[in-house]
């Protein structure tokens, strides 16, 4: 298994480990990814901004991926179903932290990183290892029509990360007479609901970006899934704590 939990209950990735200049952890309910250190983090705001940091940003600014390649600088981001996503450059020693929900997904933010670190410090995307941490999965996040609706107008190959579930036509479309006795209309009585696997989604931008399939982990984690490891706001509303996700260079 690349992923484990070390004693702190906080997840890894034995691949990330094989370079001694590298930092990186995924925080769980009951380990914190940050550990006490100083981590760059941002407002984050469900966007596709993206920022690099030199160590000394003010607070409150808003994003939602940080890029770093100055030793002794932390990234992080915090989720609670969103998809936590490291990355890290092993050539030249760049690294990203991206909050990936479901608006930044279908903004192409992953894609947009990894690019990012290719125009600001020369990153190869064949030089990138991506880690994807536990986030809500396609088992749990079910989703209404505007958020298929919004895959579908952005990608030609939605269909391989978003399912509708089938409409009952018996329930989703009845006449209506108009109020003089004109011609019917239609009227919608519900939407057929569906599904996203983000995980695959940003894996589908990875790929699109340049980075081999080889060099993409994903942890197959459920936040939803496991509310004893993870915190999720879909099953725990306002209650729901937040994880961190740090990469930095020692």
């Amino acid at each position: 298994m690349p992923f484990y939990f070390d004693r702190h209950h906080v997840l890894r990735l034995r691949e990330f480990e094989r370079w001694g200049w590298l930092v990186h952890r995924f925080g769980t309910r009951r380990g914190d990814g940050a550990a006490g250190a100083p981590v760059v983090t941002l407002r984050q705001i469900h966007s596709a901004i993206v920022r690099v940091a030199e160590g000394g940003e003010p607070p409150g600014l808003a994003g939602d991926s940080l890029i770093a390649a100055r030793s002794g600088v932390l990234v992080g981001v915090k989720t609670a179903d969103c998809l936590p996503v490291l990355l890290a450059d092993r050539r030249r020693r760049v690294v990203a932290a991206v909050h990936a929900g479901w608006r930044g997904v279908a903004r192409r933010l992953v894609e947009k990183t990894a690019g990012e670190m290719r125009r600001c410090f020369g990153t190869d995307p064949a030089d990138l290892e991506a880690a994807m941490g536990p986030g809500i999965r396609a088992c749990c996040f079910e989703v209404g029509p505007e958020v298929l609706d919004e895959f579908d107008s952005q990608f030609v190959h939605a269909g391989e990360f978003c399912r509708r579930d089938p409409p009952d036509p018996a329930i989703t479309m009845l006449p209506r007479q108009t109020m003089t006795g004109g011609h019917a209309l239609m009227r919608p009585l519900g939407a057929g609901r569906g599904r996203v696997d983000l995980a695959q989604a940003v894996r589908r931008q990875l790929l699109a970006a340049g980075v081999p399939a080889r060099q993409i982990h994903d942890s197959g984690l459920c936040t939803a899934c496991d509310l004893r490891r993870f915190y999720s706001y879909r099953r725990e509303k306002e209650a729901a704590g937040r994880m961190v996700a740090v990469i930095g260079i020692a």
